[in-house]
């Protein structure tokens, strides 16, 4: 098992090492981020009636999906038939879903909660949460997952959250100026900020690089308001996330994005589960907070960073930020 695992950490540093990695178009990121889900709710919902055909899909027939106590699968075959034998159910959720290319294909990274839900639709129960670090190929077919290896919540080992490079995808914004153009966005530009989102959470749950990781997601004069304080500048944002311990807290989800004079204004919600650390009891996690993101974004000559955000708790938009526009 440590063998496989390491060969996915290495091609994950690979892809956020740049040299020989290839270009993902468009179409690339759309589809390995759809077929990603496209596993999960295959797994839930009708692995008992169609015998694991959805899920043994999503992989090549010789894979690989290994995690820390097991039990391990080695190829799409024998994921298909224990999928088969599970509990139909929704039992899984992803966020911060992120997606590199390497030289064999592409890397995806994500958070992946389990939980129980009774058939009454309550009570929800917290059964495991982790994350998945999973290399993909191209075939004549389409995308397929060839490596996944997961490590869990509460087994003591901390977790290997991978390396925030910030290389751009879109075109760089040179290319995008001209006089009375109305803002708009690529959809090599929507792509990049859903994946900007990921690594922003990925990296200030890690506390990672002393918490540089997360300021290199904000521009170098970045705010970030919260709690009642504004944080400006990478050196202050830095210092802000380096003080958080390593865990699963921020969970994204209802991204919404659209352009603006100045860039992007992007709109998200997020819950902050606590109990989700190396050493934590997943079952005894639970839903601290929920907080609403609204950003200015802006494309730098390295690609999309956050300009300000604002996390506001509760109920609504602050008083003074404006509200989407009508479409």
């Amino acid at each position: 098992m440590t063998r496989v695992f390491l060969s996915g950490l290495l091609a994950f540093t690979t892809a956020t090492g740049a040299a020989g990695a290839q270009t993902l178009t468009a179409e690339d990121y759309a589809e390995i981020r759809n077929i990603a889900q496209y596993y999960n709710l295959g797994y839930d919902n009708v692995a008992h009636d169609d015998h694991g055909a959805v899920v043994g899909r999503v992989f090549t027939p010789e894979m690989s999906f290994t995690r820390d106590g097991g039990p391990n699968w080695f190829s799409a075959k024998e994921m298909a038939e224990y999928a088969s034998k599970t509990t139909p159910g929704t039992h899984h959720w992803d966020a911060n879903i992120v997606i590199e290319p390497t030289p064999a294909g592409a890397s995806l990274f994500r958070y992946t909660l389990v939980y129980r839900v009774d058939n009454s639709g309550s009570p929800v129960s917290i059964s495991t949460a982790g994350t998945l670090q999973e290399s993909w190929v191209k075939t004549p077919e389409g995308w397929f997952l060839k490596d996944r290896y997961n490590r869990s919540a509460g087994l003591k080992m901390p977790f290997l959250f991978p390396r925030f490079e910030g290389r751009p995808v879109a075109e760089p914004a040179s290319a995008q100026k001209g006089k009375g153009k109305q803002p708009s966005l690529s959809t090599l530009d929507r792509l990049e900020i859903d994946n900007l989102y990921g690594w922003s959470n990925i990296a200030l749950d890690g506390a990672v690089e002393q918490g540089e990781m997360f300021a290199r997601t904000f521009t170098e004069d970045g705010s970030f308001q919260i709690d009642g304080r504004t944080i400006t500048g990478r050196k202050d944002l830095a210092a802000f996330a380096a003080g958080g311990a390593p865990a699963l807290k921020r969970w994204l989800s209802n991204l919404y994005v659209e352009a603006a004079p100045e860039g992007a204004i992007g709109w998200a919600y997020v819950l902050t589960i606590d109990g989700l650390g190396p050493t934590d009891t997943p079952s005894k996690a639970f839903i601290k907070s929920g907080v609403l993101y609204r950003d200015l974004l802006v494309k730098t000559k390295d690609g999309w960073r956050f300009k300000s955000r604002t996390a506001a708790p509760g109920n609504g938009v602050p008083a003074g930020v404006p509200l989407p526009k009508v479409r």
